[in-house]
């Protein structure tokens, strides 16, 4: 069993599972590297799994936070997140994109919110500078984080990960791909008994 994580959105309460590794080392990767730079840098900042983050009626569980170092706050709740990172899922990803960026996007204190993909090198990158603006990154590509000072490269997010790879085999004995074949075959032993009915006939006649 994974994680299950527990979040209220709109009054709605949402139980969502990942038991996915990709997702796991995704996370860990983002954590280690963005931890020993808040350390090494002696920075106000620290990087968090697992907390909460409460706006007005709504509370989140994103994947990974970044926010103020606060030794008298709840144990479990994130004051002030200036860095919110998801990883995305089949179950949550419209959710994350649409619904989740929009309410996150009202925080004061935020200045980044990161999306990064499971099944391909691809990370989006809202940022808050004036005004939001966002950009995609792929693979050789490094991620400049104003905030807090840091560049950080895509393939070193994607450190150990491995992608699902394609059956050929499976996709080809698919329903649709078995039944189009079927077809094809039929229309080829059509053709070729009129061809041998048209040659009888020749040869009768």
């Amino acid at each position: 069993m994974g994680n299950i994580t527990k979040e209220q959105i709109n009054g709605v309460v949402h139980h969502t599972t990942d038991t996915s590794k990709r997702h796991q080392q995704l996370i860990s990767n983002l954590h280690w590297r963005l931890a020993e730079h808040l350390y090494k840098t002696d920075s106000p900042y620290q990087s968090l799994t697992g907390m909460m983050i409460n706006l007005n009626e709504d509370i989140f569980c994103p994947d990974l936070v970044i926010t103020r170092l606060n030794k008298n706050s709840n144990q479990n709740l994130a004051y002030a997140p200036t860095i919110i990172i998801e990883v995305l899922s089949s179950n949550t990803r419209d959710m994350d994109i649409v619904i989740k960026r929009d309410k996150y996007q009202d925080i004061a204190s935020l200045t980044a919110y990161i999306l990064v993909e499971q099944d391909s090198k691809q990370i989006t990158v809202f940022q808050k500078k004036k005004y939001w603006d966002s950009r995609t990154y792929q693979e050789e590509e490094e991620i400049y984080l104003d905030s807090i000072n840091y560049k950080i490269a895509v393939d070193d997010i994607y450190h150990r990960v491995r992608f699902p790879v394609i059956n050929h085999e499976v996709a080809q004995s698919s329903p649709v791909n078995h039944a189009i074949s079927h077809i094809i075959k039929g229309a080829i032993l059509t053709v070729a008994l009129i061809i041998i009915i048209y040659l009888v006939r020749m040869f009768i006649y």
